[in-house]
């Protein structure tokens, strides 16, 4: 007799909750999942699919976008989904102009002499 087992999803690896980017940056993210039967991966930005900026590879599990901008700001989550039922994890991200934050450390420096 053969036996069939299924597991719920499981997102095994991710990123922190938070991360902050200066402009010109790549944003790298994963989601490798497990389960069975193996879970489907999708991404949503700010719960949207089709973010036109992001590249995905390796099966869906890494999204990548090359040259942050502050308009690639927002809540990326990453949704693992079997016939059993489904995961998800979110990773705030703020990506910040670097020519100001540059302005800011020169302020602080400034002051402190």
């Amino acid at each position: 007799m053969n036996a069939f087992f299924v597991a719920f999803p499981q997102i095994t690896a991710t990123e922190k909750p938070v991360i902050a980017l200066a402009s010109g940056d790549t944003l790298s993210l994963t989601c490798f999942t497990s389960g069975n039967p193996s879970p489907q991966i999708e991404w949503l930005k700010d719960g949207q699919r089709n973010y036109s900026r992001a590249k995905l590879s390796r099966n869906d599990t890494i999204l990548s976008i090359s040259h942050v901008k502050p308009g690639d700001s927002g809540n990326y989550s990453c949704i693992a989904r079997n016939a059993v039922g489904i995961a998800m994890h979110s990773t705030i991200v703020t990506v910040f102009c670097k020519y100001i934050y540059i302005y800011c450390l020169f302020y602080h420096f400034s002051f402190i002499i």
